[in-house]
């Protein structure tokens, strides 16, 4: 058996094993053998890595190559394990849907998701690690969302907010990267004051052209200011017509329950504030009176979950007749024959 050929350095010695491969090693400064923790192919590797031992040695840089391996593939592991911001959104939503104290609520389940797919997954920031989010990042994805959809941007920033802080909370990270000032509070392109409502005589025509079975909700709708969800979970015993009031007690959500499934749910409302009274606007109470004696049995509902797209089409053919004629139709923004701008319209109305 031959012997194994050796060379000895100034610093360190390297041998070829009968592998073939070359070993280096090396006495460090605590006065032990080192050895290289993997072999090379060639002696040049193996005296390329001692040099740069003896750097780190000379620079005070130096810790045992062993314990350096060992930081290396614990690093590694922990990359490895480190979800992406799109994964840990959705690990964020389902654990806080799962909880026994405060869940999510369907719909806003489905709110999150929808805002994480329309403007985090896609994106480069979407995709990168955790760990690897930097301020900058978080700033380059949001110089790039679409400015025509402020409403939608600002809910995704807050997204990103919330789940970096739980990503805080479960050591990911040691910091948030989302320090954006105003991001997450953009000035709404529509709201109450801004959307132009329906005038009284305008709503009286709004009344008159759709299903009798729709007229009630429609003015629950108008002089309530209910969300559309609210009036369709409305029961006949919810509306107290000798008090002119109206208990909101639950609503009607549609919610996603398989990819490209829907279905309807009734719910309890999110907070404590939405559980509430409204008061009856006399001219509304007038159309109230149809409601029946059945306490239990909700006001429409079934027809309205039935026929809500043909209602919406039946009323394509009104809408021109209800716009003012200082701003063309294609030009307002948004739909004022819609739920939610017949709720904005409620305080217009109240004012009138």
């Amino acid at each position: 058996m031959g012997k194994r050929e050796s060379h000895r350095r100034t610093f360190g010695s390297t041998r070829k094993l009968a592998s073939g491969n070359w070993q280096a090693r090396y006495i460090g400064p605590d006065h032990h053998r080192h050895v290289a923790p993997s072999t090379f192919v060639d002696r040049e590797y193996a005296e390329g890595w001692l040099s740069e031992e003896r750097k780190l040695i000379s620079q005070g840089l130096w810790t045992p190559p062993a314990d350096r391996w060992a930081e290396a593939l614990e690093a590694e592991a922990r990359e490895n394990s480190t979800p992406t911001v799109a994964e840990w959104i959705e690990t964020v939503i389902l654990r806080r849907a799962r909880r026994v104290r405060k869940p999510l609520a369907p719909t806003t389940v489905d709110l999150y998701r929808k805002d994480a797919r329309l403007s985090i997954t896609g994106t480069r920031l979407g995709r990168r690690r955790l760990d690897d989010v930097t301020r900058a990042d978080v700033a380059t994805w949001w110089d790039h969302l679409d400015r025509g959809t402020p409403t939608q941007n600002a809910r995704a920033y807050q997204l990103l907010c919330s789940v970096m802080r739980d990503a805080v909370d479960d050591g990911f990270i040691e910091a948030s990267p989302c320090h954006l000032k105003g991001a997450g509070k953009p000035v709404p392109a529509h709201s109450a004051a801004t959307v132009e409502a329906l005038t009284p005589a305008q709503t009286l025509t709004y009344a008159r052209a759709v299903p009798e079975h729709y007229r009630v909700a429609l003015m629950v709708t108008v002089w309530c200011g209910l969300r559309s969800g609210e009036v369709r979970g409305l029961r006949r015993r919810d509306i107290d017509l000798r008090n002119r009031v109206i208990h909101v007690e639950q609503a009607v959500s549609r919610v996603k329950v398989d990819p490209g499934t829907w279905a309807w749910r009734i719910t309890l409302p999110k907070t404590a504030a939405g559980r509430r009274t409204v008061a009856i606007p006399a001219a509304d109470q007038r159309q109230g009176r149809a409601v029946q004696p059945n306490p239990r049995r909700r006001v429409g509902l079934r027809e309205a979950l039935r026929q809500r797209s043909r209602a919406r089409r039946s009323l394509r053919d009104l809408a021109p007749s209800l716009q003012s004629p200082q701003t063309p139709h294609r030009d307002r923004r948004p739909d004022p024959l819609s739920p939610r701008s017949q709720r904005h319209g409620e305080v217009h109305l109240g004012r009138s």
